[in-house]
């Protein structure tokens, strides 16, 4: 089944937002560097990530991959 990927930028927070089909109950687990992995409490399934200082990181980049469907390379 597709679903829809949905992108939220806040830029007074420099924060990225990014989450995998509807929005549901879910807890966030802390990845380090100030990246959180959403996880729906039902299914145990990854819904999208958060990122803090998205745009404060530079040059340094941000990769990780979201099963095997679709990777982010920033």
């Amino acid at each position: 089944m597709k679903q829809k990927l949905h992108l939220h930028y806040d830029s007074e927070g420099d924060i990225l937002e990014f989450r995998i089909g509807k929005a549901t109950p879910a807890i966030m687990k802390n990845l380090g560097d100030n990246i959180f992995q959403r996880i729906e409490e039902k299914t145990g399934k990854t819904k999208g990530f958060t990122i803090i200082s998205f745009k404060k990181r530079g040059e340094k980049g941000i990769e990780f991959a979201l099963s095997n469907e679709l990777a982010l390379t920033v």
